[in-house]
């Protein structure tokens, strides 16, 4: 039963259903994985001795912040007693593994060790949170003019309320030019994933209707490349007309992507952080990337290229050299993704965070 469920989750996230269909069903799926979650965890065992920890986000509709906070969920759910307060429309009910447990919106704040909670939560709640002398941390996953319609006089009280802003990259906590009590680090991760075919393609992951994204930019110059196909993975309002260039919907099956390309190339004008990036990694893949800020902190991994946009036409060469040396980078480019974005290396940057480093 609970492999028909995940089967299920996984053509709703892959979007391989009749538009109309998906659209009728969308609100629904959401209330289903609610209920599952609240059936399953219904007559599971508390572990009392494990820490507590409440996740509280005023957000709940679809984007890169929920399912990235929701990953953060999962990961320390391994170790510690997660609940996290959804309704049964939120998109949260999808991303949150079995182990996350949903409650409504009942808090027992003598329960509860500390809490994490995304930009837009209510301040009455910090406050409460203060009260009790409980932690809270505010988890940011964008930049203050981008976090979710919030002004920046609700943003900046947010954080003042936060005994621990947590950010995605050093970038992203520059940008945040408000006076922090404590701030921490602490980069996205990814589960690895495991590449098993070679094409020579080049690939782009990401949403291309974006014009930040640079996408068109980038297909141009990866043309000159001597890569046989360009795979654009992403929305489908992106169009190019030449028979190299497929053109791909989203997709949530990651090995599906990856499969398609070997060598990465983003020349995005802005970034918080760089997902595809080190999902590329934990395959060996190499990456050419546009030399912004975030990018920058990757620049160690001796599969990582920077292009600065001044030089572009430099961008075809760079393919051309990662296709040829892809095989002999692909486990030095792997153990630097272990080091730094696996789902172990990323755990343990969270625990010390939270004060457990000896949770096991």
């Amino acid at each position: 039963m609970t492999n028909l469920f995940y089967k299920f989750k996984q053509i709703i996230e892959e979007r391989r259903l009749p538009w109309v269909l998906e659209v009728r069903i969308r609100n629904y799926t959401n209330f289903l994985f609610y209920i599952i979650n609240k059936s399953y965890n219904a007559f599971k065992i508390k572990n009392k001795f494990k820490p507590r920890v409440c996740f509280i986000c005023g957000f709940h509709g679809i984007s890169g912040g929920v399912i990235a906070i929701a990953n953060i969920a999962n990961l320390l759910s391994e170790d510690f007693c997660v609940y996290f307060i959804s309704h049964p429309k939120s998109f949260y009910n999808l991303y949150l593994n079995f182990r996350s447990v949903i409650i409504k919106d009942h808090i027992n704040f003598d329960e509860v060790d500390f809490f994490i909670c995304d930009a837009s939560v209510s301040h009455d709640i910090l406050s409460e949170i203060k009260r009790w002398k409980k932690l809270a941390i505010v988890t940011c996953h964008g930049f203050p003019r981008s976090a979710h319609g919030l002004s920046f006089s609700y943003l900046r009280k947010t954080l003042e309320l936060a005994d621990c802003v947590h950010f995605v990259s050093e970038y992203q906590r520059q940008m945040f030019k408000f006076p922090l009590q404590q701030s921490v680090v602490i980069p996205n991760f990814t589960y690895k994933i495991c590449k098993t075919i070679n094409t020579d393609n080049i690939g782009l992951v990401g949403r291309h209707s974006d014009p930040k994204k640079n996408s068109r930019i980038a297909v141009e110059l990866a043309l000159k490349s001597r890569a046989p196909y360009i795979c654009v993975w992403g929305d489908n309002s992106f169009c190019y007309n030449n028979p190299r260039v497929k053109i791909h919907g989203w997709t949530k099956n990651r090995k599906k992507i990856y499969n398609s390309f070997d060598v990465l190339l983003s020349l995005s004008k802005e970034e918080t952080f760089g997902m595809v990036v080190i999902e590329a990694m934990s395959c060996g893949i190499p990456c050419v990337l546009s030399d912004i800020p975030a990018f920058r902190g990757f620049q160690d991994n001796p599969g990582v290229k920077l292009v600065s946009f001044d030089k572009l036409h430099d961008v075809p060469y760079m393919l051309n050299e990662f296709l040829l040396k892809k095989d002999e980078l692909k486990n030095d480019i792997i153990k630097y993704w272990e080091k730094y974005y696996s789902q172990k290396s990323v755990n343990v940057k969270w625990k010390n965070c939270l004060g457990f480093g000896n949770v096991t």
